[in-house]
């Protein structure tokens, strides 16, 4: 008797993009070549273990990852997505026992700011077999009624490498949350929908991936620390983007990628997290700085 295995969504992109990335299939990544930290390494040394993609490839890596979604939909039947997918509502209990700074720091921003700041936003649920409830994106901010950025957000200590997964893994998280998103935009899933801000109406969306500067950094041979060479990501990310979004026809929003990292005075002064509640609301979340520009 065989178990069936339910059914994600995203069944397949993941191969898609380390196909594209250049880490699939190579042992000296592992069996989740994307979340290697060595692959992320080669790519910045750019050192021959693994080739670059080009930005030329960019917008057709987009565009298989958008068929196979759509591929992976039509297998399931009809299904109706959840009306809690891109809904703008806060999550903010902190459970006493939790001790993850990255949730710690999520909770507290969305807490203390205003209505323009939520977070744990659903992006598929209901749209596959199997429960996509973990499939969020960290945080969401409305910088006008039609310009938002969708946050990736890594956080934690030094010994916790500054947060989890790799700069590469949780650019491409975020990038198929996207994708997402404009896929449900295709489809008119969710019109009529009144929602205050209506992220489903957006213009314009800013795709970030936000974290402490260390954990942009890995350590180098006599163990010294250095930077990875993430400018050739953001690069590509972007043509991509901009060259899908301008070859389809309607009114999908224009979408952009950037890394950012927090500036050193974050931590001088919002730690320890749990007392950082009156600065928050002072400052928001203004210390940081494009890591490209």
């Amino acid at each position: 008797m065989t178990t069936h295995e339910s059914r994600s969504i995203l069944d397949g992109v993941d191969p898609i993009i380390a196909q594209w990335v250049g880490s699939a299939g190579n042992p000296r990544y592992g069996n989740t070549p994307l979340k290697s930290k060595q692959a992320l390494i080669d790519l910045s040394e750019n050192n021959g273990h693994v080739t670059r993609p080009s930005p030329t490839t960019a917008p057709d890596l987009i565009s298989k990852i958008l068929a196979k979604i759509e591929a992976n939909y039509g297998t399931m039947g009809t299904r109706e997505p959840s009306i809690s997918n891109w809904a703008w509502e806060k999550s903010l209990y902190i459970a006493p026992e939790n001790t993850a700074e990255e949730k710690i720091l999520e909770k507290i921003l969305v807490q203390v700011l205003d209505g323009s700041w939520v977070n744990q936003v659903s992006v598929c649920n209901s749209m596959a077999e199997r429960n996509e409830f973990c499939r969020r994106i960290d945080l969401a901010h409305a910088v006008t009624d039609s310009e938002f950025e969708l946050i990736e957000l890594k956080y934690g200590t030094e010994k916790q490498d500054y947060g989890s997964d790799t700069p590469l893994f949780a650019a491409l998280e975020i990038l198929q949350y996207a994708l997402l998103y404009l896929f449900s935009r295709e489809k008119g899933m969710y019109d009529g929908l009144d929602r205050k801000p209506n992220l489903l109406s957006a213009k314009t969306i800013h795709l970030i991936v936000l974290a402490p500067a260390g954990y942009y950094t890995y350590q180098a041979a006599g163990g010294r620390r250095k930077d990875f060479d993430l400018c050739w990501l953001e690069a590509c990310l972007n043509d991509g983007l901009c060259q899908y979004l301008q070859s389809r026809q309607g009114s999908l929003p224009t979408m952009d990628f950037h890394f950012q990292c927090l500036l050193p005075e974050f931590d001088q002064v919002y730690r320890p997290l749990k007392t950082a509640i009156d600065e928050f609301r002072k400052t928001g979340i203004s210390l940081r700085k494009g890591l490209c520009s």
